[in-house]
């Protein structure tokens, strides 16, 4: 998958999905709970397979493959057993997740124009 369709993926599905979770708390209903493991269990086929070289990318990759997944996980598992704290967490994960793709988008797409502009 491209990187700009990665970036509006998490723009689009991901975030506003956490930020829902978040928001609601205890009262989420179970779909999207089951949202969020189905999008977890793609993120093993959206994700290169990391090896073990120390770069920016493989570092991605392996956070990638192994914390978010433990945590999306956790929050499916869970569910309403998550403390209130957990839920504000969970929202501001989510904001999060949405600016800074945004910025690399943004970064990606326009920026690099803008500084060639500028030379």
């Amino acid at each position: 998958m491209s990187y700009q369709k990665i970036n509006w993926m998490h723009i689009m599905f991901i975030g506003p999905l956490l930020v829902l979770i978040g928001h609601q708390g205890k009262k989420t209903q179970q779909i999207f709970y089951g949202s969020l493991m189905t999008l977890t269990a793609l993120l093993f086929f959206i994700v290169r397979t990391p090896d073990f070289k120390l770069n920016y990318r493989n570092t991605i990759n392996w956070v990638h493959w192994i914390v978010w997944p433990a945590v999306f996980i956790w929050i499916s598992w869970k569910q309403s057993e998550i403390p209130d704290y957990g839920f504000q967490i969970i929202k501001y994960l989510g904001i999060s997740v949405i600016l800074i793709h945004m910025y690399l988008l943004y970064q990606h797409n326009w920026g690099i124009v803008l500084n060639k502009k500028q030379n």
